[in-house]
């Protein structure tokens, strides 16, 4: 493996992460604030520099600083995953007394429909609210951690719906 592969191959951990913007306290990026994406594309110049190199104390300087820039960025990365898993904890979470029970394709299909538009009901309720979260919502982040769970709450209404039909038609054929 080349050298420049060899970067290409460790800088690719940080892929999840290149759009996201990060603060790095330190001497070694030419900015403190930047997206993932221009770190790496820094390491990536401090590794092109360095290939290109022949004197030794040219060398083992940008080798020194291609080490720094590594894992100071690996540092910037942990504390944004610990920052974002934090913010997961801090959201608020729907709350229903509504429990479905557990045997609900083994009902009669008059008893499964009736189920299955209470859960309709408890979806469209839970859209509302994500709805109101994702209007509240302070930072991109969270606005697009909203989004995400309106599409899933989206899908799950969908898949009732479904169910729902499914059954009617079960329901009329009985008849």
């Amino acid at each position: 493996m080349t050298f420049k592969n060899s970067i290409h191959h460790e800088l690719a951990i940080f892929e999840p992460y290149l759009a996201q913007s990060i603060t790095i306290y330190t001497h070694c990026f030419s900015q403190q604030t930047q997206t993932v994406q221009q770190f790496v594309n820094e390491i990536e110049q401090t590794a092109q520099i360095l290939s290109k190199l022949t004197q030794n104390d040219m060398a083992e300087f940008y080798s020194d600083r291609l080490i720094l820039q590594y894992r100071t960025l690996q540092k910037g990365i942990e504390r944004l995953k610990n920052k974002t898993h934090q913010n997961e904890k801090m959201r608020k979470k729907f709350q229903s007394s509504y429990r479905f029970p557990k045997n609900i394709h083994a009902m009669r299909p008059s008893k499964r429909l009736e189920e299955y538009k209470k859960a309709l009901r408890l979806l469209n309720d839970k859209i509302s609210w994500i709805i109101e979260q994702g209007y509240d919502a302070q930072t991109m982040d969270d606005k697009t951690y909203w989004q995400i769970k309106l599409q899933e709450t989206d899908f799950r209404k969908q898949k009732c719906l479904d169910a729902i039909e499914k059954t009617e038609e079960e329901l009329l054929k009985s008849r």
